[in-house]
């Protein structure tokens, strides 16, 4: 029992720490994307309700236009939200920078211009997925070395 707990902390932790260094890559190169004007098209607080607990996350869609061709999207910045579970009046903040209606710069990749963002800043949150992932496999690694030794 102690093998097969061990595998799934390591498998998770590999998720988590591709993840991360998805992240982290996208976010740096998105610093040098071109930019674009776009619009708030929706800003809400999406609530997952989990048991008995309740989960705070942004909903925000914007559009904007590359190319004659208008697109759709609603990343805010590189941070894997969920990871740490931010409080409704943490989410409200981050809404209150964009209302329904005013203009964004909006960072597209060149090569893909679906993709975008409206903030390219890494920051500790960013870090997060890799890091508890790292943990996961290190800890995996050490159950199941002490489950052989045991």
């Amino acid at each position: 029992m102690i093998h097969i707990l061990a595998i799934v902390m390591v498998l998770i932790g590999v998720i988590l720490t591709s993840v991360g260094v998805y992240n982290i890559v996208e976010g740096s190169k998105s610093k040098r994307w071109p930019t674009t004007v776009g619009t708030i098209l929706k800003s809400e607080v999406k609530e997952s309700h989990i048991e008995e607990s309740v989960e705070y996350s942004t909903d925000v869609e914007y559009s904007y236009v590359v190319g004659g061709e208008t697109y759709l999207a609603n990343r805010i910045s590189w941070v894997l939200e969920g990871v740490t579970e931010p409080r409704k009046d943490e989410v409200l903040q981050i809404l209150k920078k964009y209302p329904p209606g005013q203009s964004v710069r909006v960072f597209y990749d060149p090569k893909a211009p679906s993709i975008a963002t409206l903030n390219t800043a890494i920051s500790f949150r960013t870090h997060l997925p890799w890091v508890i992932g790292v943990l996961l496999i290190a800890s995996g690694f050490g159950l199941y070395y002490m489950g052989v030794v045991v």
